[in-house]
């Protein structure tokens, strides 16, 4: 068959799928029905072509529409993707499996190390002389802040043993790393607070050598910089008064989405989704971004006491009372409507998600153990040993 696009042009669409360059594809030229239909899906003739590979027929539900036209579906570990081009051919690809990785000491030295999978196994990724104070994933790659024998760096994991390579020069001051590693948000895009010869700014990462592109300017002062659905938010002055900021995509500029009487601890998001645990001019609520001006809907009742929030892969999560014991609850998707999904004899720690997973260091009856829920009810899994101390978990996108 002719492939209806350059592979240099597709490989650049497989990147902002965050999608391995060399995951294989193949190509299918049945006529693709893109309506939607009354339930919210995208159902694709393709997917009875695909019966083979999968088994049986399949509905495809659009997770989300990336830019350069590009439209991903996404089910099981395979994506469909199509030009908004060539609406008569769909490209399928093997997305691969998610990567697992945690900062932490394992028994020994504090270390990064890979999850095997299975059970509690893991292995380091890192040498016991690096000093890695935190890491951060961004699509399909892994990254880290760590001094590896020498400064101060941000390193890529080459994916095979202890290999890194280092993305900063020697004299950048390093403050934070934030990356996008939600598997319906597009590629993953990493962002940093540092130096970089120059003043303390955002910067973004350009994917190659050690080159980066500022997203600030000198005047800003930047007390928060985190990631949501792919695009950076910051909490600083930019020149003006203390506010939750949003990256226009262009230049320096950004755009102010909340009040300067609003005290922001943190922002999300997923599914285009964002966000924020703050306190808005009252008591200190899980908020909802209208994707208007400074409009925020809360989504937590003032009798709520939350301390951290999480989102991925569609889903919010926080770690609170919500009127009752605390507990991990997830967002019922309206009102301030939340379902517990931890039991009452859990004393939970911290959570995170990152990938398609939400994690929690919690004892569940037992000792202290980095968790990762399954999706369904109160179920967890353990995936460490009563011995490992976690500091952070984070997922990478197939």
């Amino acid at each position: 068959m002719k492939i209806p696009m350059a592979e240099g042009t597709w490989q650049s669409h497989k990147a902002v799928l965050g999608m391995k360059t060399s995951t294989p594809c193949q190509e299918f030229t049945d006529a693709l029905n893109w309506s939607k239909q009354s339930t919210g899906n995208t159902t694709f003739p393709v997917a009875a072509y695909l019966t083979k590979h999968l088994g049986s027929s399949i509905t495809w539900t659009q997770d989300a529409v990336h830019s350069f036209g590009i439209a991903a579906i996404r089910l099981r570990n395979i994506v469909i993707a199509a030009s908004a081009f060539t609406l008569g051919t769909a490209i399928v690809c093997e997305a691969g499996a998610s990567e697992v990785y945690m900062l932490a000491n394992n028994g020994g030295a504090n270390q990064v190390w890979a999850y095997s999978g299975s059970g509690t196994s893991w292995s380091p990724i890192t040498g016991t002389n690096t000093t890695t104070s935190k890491i951060a994933a961004a699509g399909a790659q892994l990254f880290q802040i760590a001094n590896n024998g020498g400064v101060n760096q941000v390193w890529a994991y080459s994916g095979s043993g202890t290999n890194w390579s280092p993305i900063t020069g020697t004299n950048t001051s390093l403050t934070s790393i934030t990356g996008d590693s939600d598997p319906t948000s597009g590629a993953g895009h990493l962002f940093m607070i540092g130096t970089n010869s120059g003043p303390n700014l955002v910067w973004q990462y350009n994917g190659s050598g050690t080159n980066w592109s500022a997203l600030t300017g000198a005047n800003t002062s930047i007390a928060l910089l985190a990631e949501a659905s792919g695009v950076p938010y910051m909490v600083g002055t930019n020149g003006g008064p203390d506010q939750l900021w949003r990256y226009t995509g262009s230049g320096t500029n950004w755009t102010p989405i909340t009040g300067t009487n609003t005290k922001v601890s943190q922002v999300v998001g997923t599914h285009g989704m964002v966000y924020m645990l703050a306190t808005n001019g009252g008591p200190s609520q899980v908020w909802r971004y209208t994707g208007s001006g400074t409009n925020w809907t809360a989504i937590t009742g003032t009798n709520t006491t939350v301390s951290t929030i999480a989102a991925s892969n569609g889903h919010l999560y926080m770690l609170g009372t919500n009127g009752g014991p605390s507990q991990v609850w997830q967002y019922a998707g309206s009102g301030t409507n939340w379902t517990a999904i931890t039991g009452t004899n859990t004393r939970v720690a911290w959570i995170t998600a990152s990938g398609q997973h939400v994690y929690a260091e919690a004892n569940n009856g037992g000792s202290n153990q980095l968790w990762q829920y399954s999706g369904s009810g109160t179920n967890w899994t353990a995936i460490t040993g009563s011995n490992t101390n976690v500091s952070e978990v984070v997922e990478t996108s197939p």
